[in-house]
C-alpha cells in the first residue's frame, strides 16, 4: 500500500485493494499588511506578517474502491465537529498543523436500500499555530 498522503489518522492511500487519495489539491499563502493613512499622501503599507495557510481538497470515497464511504463522511465529520488540530503531510512533506473548517459532501450512488457506495468530499484547512 502507497500512503500519498495523511491528515493525523486520515490516511489518503492507493494499493490493489483501496483507493482513497486526494484530488484538486489547492494550497494558499498570503502576506498580511496595515496601511498607515497619511495626511495628503498615499497610505504607506507596512508587512505585518505572513497570513495563515489554506488547503482545499477532494477526496472520492467509493465502495468500488475499497472504502466505506458513510464510515469515512462520518470519521472527517467528527473531526470537524471536534475542531480537532492534525499534521498533513502529503507524500515526505510536512505542511503544517491544520483544522477542518468545513466539508461539503456530494452522495452519488447508492443501493436499492439506500446504503450509501460513493460520494465525494470538498475539505477546506486552515492552517492552525500556537507561536
Amino acid at each position: 500500500m502507497a500512503t500519498v498522503g495523511a491528515l493525523g489518522n486520515i490516511i489518503f492511500t492507493v494499493s490493489a485493494r483501496q483507493i482513497k487519495t486526494l484530488s484538486e489539491f489547492k494550497r494558499t499563502r498570503g502576506a498580511k499588511f496595515a496601511n498607515h493613512e497619511r495626511h495628503m499622501k498615499k497610505p504607506l503599507r507596512e508587512y505585518t506578517g505572513p497570513e495563515l495557510d489554506g488547503v482545499d481538497f477532494s477526496v472520492t470515497l467509493s465502495a468500488f474502491l475499497g472504502v466505506n464511504p458513510q464510515k469515512e463522511l462520518d470519521k472527517l465529520g467528527r473531526h470537524v465537529d471536534s475542531a480537532k488540530v492534525s499534521a498533513l503531510v502529503i507524500g515526505e512533506r510536512v505542511l503544517g498543523n491544520f483544522t477542518i473548517d468545513s466539508m461539503s459532501e456530494n452522495w452519488k450512488k447508492f443501493t436499492a436500500r439506500g446504503k450509501l457506495l460513493e460520494a465525494s468530499v470538498s475539505l477546506k484547512l486552515t492552517e492552525y499555530t500556537e507561536e
